[in-house]
């Protein structure tokens, strides 16, 4: 038994494509792509548990501001440029999914929203594993103002399953960034029949 998140993924689909502005969570939602298999001997009728594992890549930024700093945090936009949104899937059968190098045409490369600033937990995006080589945050204050920073040297790719969390720190000359790498938790089991066909 193995399935996929969305559902409208198939054997047969050719590409995968993240939104460009996650900002709210139904998109954020269509931005995943998840894969779970299970090899199991169950009677008929009883239910079978899947455990889905993560294929794209996680990033949590937090944002905060050194004392004096005089900006205004709430509703701050925080975006990562030149992204790449779309990837081929090379292979989606039952013993997973694989993907193909994300793609250089520039209608695909985008301006990621990340999301609103938020004090407690920080905001989240999807993004398709690929090297972070040129890509940079903004931070887009209310009222008017912009900080930009690169993505930190010690992040130069990001890794199918893993969650990047990075903490920027507004400061009177530009931002100071601290990145940590962890794994993704796996998503919610999940429940459900299945019919051999």
């Amino acid at each position: 038994v193995w399935g996929v998140y969305p559902s409208t993924i198939t054997e047969s689909t050719p590409d995968f494509t993240i939104q460009s502005d996650q900002t709210d969570d139904d998109n954020y939602k269509k931005s995943d792509l998840m894969f779970a298999t299970e090899l199991t001997n169950k009677k008929k009728g009883a239910p079978i548990s899947l455990t889905f594992a993560h294929q794209l890549s996680k990033i949590i930024v937090k944002l905060d501001k050194e004392t004096g700093v005089n900006a205004n945090l709430t509703d701050a936009v925080i975006k990562l440029t030149q992204v790449s949104t779309k990837v081929p899937l090379t292979k989606v059968d039952h013993t997973g999914i694989t993907l193909g190098t994300p793609s250089t045409n520039p209608q695909d490369i985008s301006e990621l929203i990340i999301g609103k600033y938020e004090a407690t937990n920080g905001t989240a995006a999807i993004v398709i594993p690929q090297s972070t080589t040129g890509m940079s945050f903004k931070v887009e204050l209310v009222g008017g103002g912009t900080y930009t920073a690169s993505m930190p040297a010690s992040t130069t790719d990001f890794v199918a399953n893993k969650a990047y969390t990075f903490n920027l720190t507004l400061k009177a000359n530009g931002i100071n960034i601290s990145a940590q790498i962890d794994p993704w938790t796996p998503g919610t089991d999940g429940t459900g029949d299945a019919t051999l066909q």
